[in-house]
């Protein structure tokens, strides 16, 4: 079996898998992501810690094209608790294979979310755990979609429906077991978790930005009525099929869709209109990105029904984009950023008809005002400085607490 691995590892590094998504992901799940011992001095003691996120084992951060914020987070979550002096392991959030392998292990912290978090929290191997949160309360989650889904059918009788629905990550069981919460979401989210958290840091969501953007507004005018959906799996969720909707009683103007995977296009295909266009993935670090998507739409849209902080929004906001969400899109609210009133077709064609009353000059305003609020708040060096307050303050605290109880 050691032999095989070894073989697969090395078949990983080989440039023709690394250019093949699904070879990688095929060869990772046989492998596993579990790396051990990370920062670990054989001269001293230290606290140990295991983080159940997303490994970044197989991620070359040099060459790889990341499509997902997360792993921009772990290495920054990683390089946070080697400065704090723990001996790390870390393992991808539902790779139970992983936490066999950990099952003698015990540990001073658990960080993350996911099956493993919580099988090491049932098991009692880490004296605190700390639950990283990327998603609303699950029960939340659950009873919004079904509004969504009964939303659907109500408009589309006869369509199927792609079901995915979004406990992949997180279970009330998760919520309920943690000492404290580091919660990527707006207050509005977080206020239903306090019933089962007390002690929540609440922290941003880094966004993706191509450094070869340059601040630009001459676009606006001959886009103005250009809208933009740039999201991932859970369309539903997401409200995709709503805005589709919405935008064919609007005629004169089109919404772009990035980001539906395979699976899901079957389900929203039926629904397009003609100003309603499905594109093929892009890469945010990529100059079609800054030609296709950004110059080419002035609003980005979320009709979302629940989520942590959806990053896509994040990501456009900082090249200009001005977003339109629903409260449950995860954004506190500012200035830049506008809210439906709620998340019916009525409520975004109303709201979509307030924004064309705005003046080119106040919407490259707005824009501007999107970008310096993303820099400000958005950025990797933003979560980073975040992450280097919120986990000193509550590990330093835990510690305290632990060595006076040990001393009595």
């Amino acid at each position: 079996m050691c032999k095989l691995k070894n073989l697969i590892k090395s078949i990983i590094a080989s440039e023709l898998i690394r250019k093949n998504e699904l070879g990688r992901l095929v060869c990772r799940k046989i492998v596993g992501n579990t790396m051990m011992f990370i920062n670990h001095d054989l001269t001293e003691h230290q606290q140990r810690i295991l983080v159940s996120f997303v490994s970044p084992l197989h991620t070359n951060f040099n060459r790889d094209a990341l499509y997902h914020p997360l792993y921009a987070q772990v290495n920054q979550i990683l390089k946070c608790l080697i400065e704090l002096n723990f001996s790390i392991d870390i393992c991808d959030y539902n790779d139970l294979f992983a936490y066999k392998e950990l099952a003698g292990e015990e540990y001073d912290y658990v960080i993350g979310f996911g099956k493993v978090y919580k099988e090491v929290l049932l098991s009692k191997k880490a004296k605190k755990s700390i639950l990283f949160v990327t998603e609303n309360l699950p029960e939340v989650v659950e009873k919004k979609y079904k509004e969504r889904i009964s939303y659907f059918k109500e408009r589309h009788p006869n369509l199927p429906i792609v079901n995915v629905p979004r406990n992949d990550c997180f279970d009330m069981e998760q919520f309920i077991l943690s000492d404290m919460a580091i919660v990527m979401s707006s207050d509005y989210n977080i206020q239903s978790m306090r019933k089962y958290i007390q002690e929540i840091y609440p922290i941003n969501v880094n966004c993706l930005y191509n450094s070869a953007y340059t601040f630009d507004t001459s676009h606006i005018k001959g886009s103005k009525r250009n809208f933009l959906w740039f999201g991932s799996q859970g369309t539903l969720h997401k409200g995709l099929d709503i805005l589709i909707d919405a935008f064919k009683q609007l005629p004169e103007y089109t919404l772009n869709i990035y980001g539906v995977p395979e699976n899901e296009k079957r389900y929203i295909k039926p629904l397009l209109s003609k100003n309603t266009i499905l594109h093929e993935r892009v890469n945010v670090l990529s100059q079609d990105f800054i030609d296709k998507v950004v110059k080419q739409n002035v609003f980005v849209l979320s009709a979302s029904c629940s989520e942590g902080m959806m990053s896509g929004i994040a990501t456009c906001m900082i090249h200009g984009l001005i977003p339109i969400v629903t409260k449950e899109t995860g954004y506190n609210s500012c200035s830049c950023i506008f809210e439906f009133d709620g998340y019916k077709v009525e409520d975004i064609l109303k709201k979509i008809k307030q924004m064309d009353n705005l003046k080119i000059a106040d919407l490259e305003k707005i824009s501007k005002e999107c970008q310096e609020y993303a820099k400000d708040n958005f950025l990797l060096s933003s979560f980073k400085k975040s992450m280097k307050q919120i986990l000193p303050e509550y590990i330093n605290q835990s510690r305290s607490v632990y060595n006076k109880s040990n001393k009595l």
